[in-house]
């Protein structure tokens, strides 16, 4: 388990508002955070997910997540950000890296 001081985390600014959101301890979410700060512009999936397709992709670390709750962030295949059980998101999202966000 990591300690807490080895915990990352990345600020995401969606609209007016700034949420923490928590990263996983993988090769996925090391790789993801290396390339913040980056700005996403979110497509609509069900009225109520959002993704974007990355550039280039990312390792896979593979798991059933079992309950997706609103807010999660995943990795879907190796280049596909998702974002799940959300409404009234804005289309554009700013992620910054806590290492550089000011």
């Amino acid at each position: 388990m990591p300690t807490p001081a080895s915990v990352k985390t990345m600020q995401l600014s969606i609209g007016n508002k700034i949420f923490t959101a928590t990263l996983e301890d993988n090769s996925s979410a090391e790789s993801f955070y290396a390339l913040l700060p980056t700005t996403l512009e979110m497509n609509e999936l069900n009225g109520n997910e959002k993704y974007n397709y990355l550039e280039t992709t990312l390792p896979v670390n593979s798991i059933r997540p079992g309950t997706i709750n609103a807010g999660d962030i995943m990795l879907y295949g190796d280049n596909c950000i998702h974002s799940g059980v959300l409404r009234n998101f804005q289309v554009v999202v700013q992620l910054f890296a806590n290492r550089t966000y000011k």
